[in-house]
């Protein structure tokens, strides 16, 4: 059950990262300092968990 409270954080939170979004999408790895194969690396990685979160959800949906 959520109070009031609760629902403050995540509003809170949800601006947060919609604030954090916007901001990184405006820049690139390359201007933030991160070299193109760690970017690579990481985004090869990030799709892979994207995947196996997704395989896990329907699993658990089955």
């Amino acid at each position: 059950m959520r109070d009031g409270s609760r629902r403050r954080i995540a509003i809170a939170l949800d601006l947060r990262i919609h604030r954090l979004r916007a901001r990184l999408a405006a820049t690139t790895p390359a201007a933030e300092g991160i070299r193109a194969g760690d970017a690579a690396r990481t985004r090869t990685r990030a799709s892979a968990r994207v995947r196996a979160s997704r395989h896990r959800a329907a699993r658990a949906a089955a």
